[in-house]
């Protein structure tokens, strides 16, 4: 079944289409970033069946994730187009790959139209209504890499028409992109990173359920960043980069105050967001040697329903003590304060020391800990190649922060190496804008997020993957909420793929997925409650002609745990994808 994790509902009226114009604007906007300067090479056919991942999109080194000190990025150059991964249900032309031969900009433009049939077309535990449900997306595909410009940016809107419930006919919005453009060689440059996805505004969704979100829970996300920023080389002395960034999130869709899966509770109005960044940083260069030193000026201005400003000043330093292991270590100044009242800021010193071990380019663990926010803070990221066949991945981070403010932290994470499969451009896991089961909703909260997986390729025909979730939202302490019926959640589980290549021209493939919400009383009520959502697809894929592909389907979800009981819903389609 065709994936369309980003997307959102549209309801008549003025608001809705007022979310359109904007949304389809942001994408004309988006593809004419992506596509200025690029030369137009038309790419015949679809992507590879399964196969291993390829690298991403290269980005400039940053510095750090907003929010925190972190371990400053370094000041590299802009990052070129790694090899492309299979894309499951798609055997057409082979995999692109970088290396001569390989066209500078790769373009492909499709259509699909497919044809569903669903025996639970409203997702609710009683009155089940059976309905068919016909879709039709045109899609656009770019990726490339030239002197100028280097990105990544799809963008699929699909149409939904249902037979009985035609108050659930939809326009879904798909956009995802990221770039960087070279206005001047070594001296100025621009980056850009857009998504717009749908939501589920209650969560419980469960891990790998990309079907339709019913419109009386669905919340359309934009999010956008736009980053202008300048390099200057001082010879072998060191770099210097001055930025400025500006970030936005805007929601559409079941925003006011709604009713939560859990009994007695309401979820409070959404905000919109404007976030404004700068920054500036010097990095030693290679007189140093070993050591490498840098120091770091960053202030962030962040409004909405809870602003704040988050001002930091450090030093920070790597020290190569072997051939494969360095020292870290960052000490600086941080201000964090907040416009609302009862909401805690902090003033006084930061830090964090920690080690990172990277025997060969293929194998890295970083560890770090240390003092952010306030808050004394762990962060780890592993990428370890155990064989040619298998790799392990694994991320944790803490940061206090508003959902706003985690959507665009992910954007910036994200790359794409097919269309509609973003993901995080260090480890490699698939990255989620949102997670799927947590709420949206106003507040501050300390956010902890571990993500871990793997990815086994069984020889030339089999590729397996598997990916593990843990989300925690909690209040910090002393916090006012930001909204009325802000609450802690906390997210547990995991997701598992099978991609096998059946011939030359026809793929099958198997997933599952499982995780448990559990949502703990507030201070309105004393109710609690744990929700789980089981997700089960299957797939057949068949490649007729190098521009024309199907498929056929059917996929299984159960939610338990909800306000009026567990939900069951099946759902089989087919689909033609023809690209151009």
């Amino acid at each position: 079944m065709a994936e369309v994790e980003g997307q959102y509902s549209v309801a008549p009226g003025a608001t809705r289409r007022a979310g359109v114009n904007r949304s389809l604007a942001l994408a004309g906007l988006a593809a004419a970033i992506v596509l200025a300067r690029a030369p137009t090479v038309e790419a015949q056919g679809a992507f590879g069946g399964q196969g291993p991942a390829g690298g991403g999109l290269g980005t400039p080194g940053g510095l750090g994730t907003p929010g925190g000190l972190g371990t400053p990025g370094g000041l590299g150059t802009p990052g070129g187009p790694g090899g492309f991964a299979g894309l499951p249900g798609d055997n057409g032309a082979a995999n692109a790959a970088t290396g001569p031969g390989t066209p500078p900009w790769i373009i492909i433009p499709a259509i699909t139209v497919g044809e569903q049939a669903t025996d639970n077309v409203r997702e609710v535990a009683t009155g089940r209504q059976s309905d068919l449900i016909s879709t039709v997306s045109p899609s656009i595909f770019v990726v490339g890499s030239s002197p100028r410009l280097q990105g990544n940016f799809s963008y699929s809107p699909q149409f939904v028409k249902y037979i009985n419930a035609t108050d659930q006919d939809q326009t879904l919005q798909n956009l995802f992109g990221n770039g960087t453009l070279t206005a001047v060689p070594d001296l100025l440059f621009f980056d850009a990173n857009a998504s717009i996805s749908n939501q589920s505004r209650l969560g419980d969704r469960g891990f790998g359920n990309t079907s339709q979100i019913p419109t009386s829970s669905a919340t359309q996300t934009i999010a956008y960043s736009g980053s202008p920023y300048a390099r200057f080389h001082v010879g072998d002395n060191g770099d210097a980069e001055v930025r400025y960034r500006f970030s936005q999130t805007n929601f559409d869709g079941n925003t006011g105050a709604v009713a939560s899966t859990t009994p007695g509770q309401t979820l409070g109005a959404l905000s919109n967001s404007t976030q404004n960044e700068g920054s500036a940083r010097y990095t030693t260069g290679q007189a140093f040697n070993l050591l490498q030193l840098g120091a770091t000026l960053d202030y962030q201005r962040f409004k909405s329903s809870l602003s704040s400003t988050d001002e930091t000043a450090s030093v920070d330093a790597t020290y190569q003590l072997t051939r494969s292991l360095s020292q870290l270590a960052t000490v600086g100044y941080e201000r964090l304060s907040y416009s609302q009242s009862g909401t805690p800021g902090y003033t006084g010193p930061s830090w964090n020391f920690g080690y990172k071990y990277q025997p060969r380019e293929d194998r890295e663990i970083k560890l770090t800990y240390g003092k952010r926010q306030g808050e004394n803070s762990f962060s780890g990221e592993a990428n370890w190649a155990v064989s040619q066949l298998i790799t392990v991945s694994a991320s944790y981070t803490e940061y206090t922060e508003t959902q706003q403010q985690q959507l665009l932290q992910n954007i910036a994470l994200g790359t794409q190496t097919v269309p509609g499969q973003v993901v995080n451009q260090t480890t490699g896991l698939p990255l989620t804008i949102t997670n799927p089961n947590i709420a949206l909703q106003n507040g501050l909260f300390r956010i902890k997020t571990l993500t871990a997986g793997a990815s086994i390729h069984g020889g030339e025909r089999n590729t397996y993957t598997v990916t593990l979730n843990r989300s925690q939202q909690d209040t910090p302490s002393g916090a006012a909420s930001g909204a009325s019926g802000a609450s802690n959640q906390t997210s547990n589980g995991g997701f598992l793929s099978w991609s096998r290549d059946l011939s030359p021209d026809s793929t099958g493939s198997v997933s599952a997925g499982y995780s448990s919400t559990s949502n703990p009383a507030t201070s309105g009520t004393s109710t609690s409650s744990t929700s789980d959502a089981l997700t089960f697809g299957v797939s057949y894929n068949y490649t007729f002609t190098e521009t024309l592909s199907g498929s056929a389907s059917y996929f299984l979800q159960r939610q338990s745990g909800l306000v009026g009981g567990s939900v069951l819903t099946d759902i089989v389609g087919v689909n033609l994808r023809k690209s151009f």
